[in-house]
C-alpha cells in the first residue's frame, strides 16, 4: 500500500475496506485513491463520479471540518499529516520541500523546491530582465535598502515588463553620492540603456 495512503488512513483510523456510507458510494480505500491521483484538472468528486455535496457530506464526517469551506479537501488532508502535492510535478512531498508563501494554501508555495527553481531557471531563460530584478534585490540587500514591506511580485513583475531597450533604474540610487534610496516599486522606472548607464549614481536634489 502506497505510504501516504496508509499515514491518511491510519490517521483518520479509516478502514479502506469500509464503506463511506450505507449505500456504499464508495470505500475508504477509493476515496484515500482519489485524493492522491487529483490534480489541477482533476477533482476527487470527478474521480469517484459523484457529486460536491456527495463528498462534502461523508468527508466532514470522515476528515472533520475544513479551516476554510474554499480549501481543497486533498490539501487539507495532506496538511493533517505534514504533507502536501507539488501542482509542478504532482508529487506528494513534506512541507519542509515548499517554500513559505504567506498568502498561499497552507502558508506554502503551489510548487515544490525542486519546481520552484525550475520555474525560475525558464522564466530567465525567456526574460533576461528577471536576472537584473534578482540581481538589483540582491545588491539593495547587501546595502540594506529593502524594507521588509516590500511587494516582491510587483517589483518582479515591473522588471518583466521592461521593454525591448530600457533597462529598470532606481530613480534615487541605491548609494548615491548624497543621498540612498530603496529598492522599491516607487523608486523605479523605465529608463533607456545608453541613459541609465551614463547616469551612474548621480541624483539631482533640486
Amino acid at each position: 500500500m502506497n505510504e501516504i495512503k496508509r499515514l491518511i488512513l491510519d490517521h483518520f483510523n479509516l478502514n479502506p475496506n469500509k464503506g463511506c456510507n450505507r449505500q456504499n458510494t464508495f470505500t475508504w480505500g477509493q476515496a484515500v485513491d482519489a485524493i492522491l491521483d487529483t490534480s489541477p484538472r482533476n477533482s476527487v468528486n470527478k474521480i469517484l463520479g459523484v457529486s460536491n455535496a456527495t463528498i462534502t457530506s461523508n468527508f466532514s464526517k470522515a476528515f472533520g471540518k475544513k479551516p476554510a469551506s474554499s480549501q481543497p479537501w486533498p490539501n487539507y488532508i495532506f496538511n493533517c499529516i505534514g504533507y502536501k502535492k507539488c501542482y509542478g510535478c504532482l508529487e506528494i512531498k513534506s512541507l519542509d520541500e515548499f517554500h513559505k508563501s504567506k498568502n498561499r494554501d497552507m502558508g506554502k508555495q503551489s510548487s515544490c523546491k525542486v519546481c520552484a527553481k525550475e520555474n525560475l531557471r525558464l522564466r530567465q531563460k525567456n526574460n533576461p530582465e528577471i536576472n537584473r530584478a534578482y540581481s538589483s534585490k540582491y545588491n539593495a540587500k547587501k546595502l540594506q535598502r529593502t524594507p521588509p514591506w516590500i511587494n516582491d511580485l510587483a517589483i518582479l513583475e515591473f522588471y518583466e515588463g521592461c521593454p525591448k531597450g530600457y533597462h529598470v533604474d532606481h530613480i534615487i540610487p541605491l548609494q548615491g553620492e548624497r543621498v540612498s534610496g530603496l529598492h522599491v516599486l516607487e523608486n523605479l522606472q523605465y529608463l533607456p540603456a545608453s541613459e541609465n548607464l551614463s547616469k551612474s549614481n548621480r541624483f539631482e536634489i533640486t
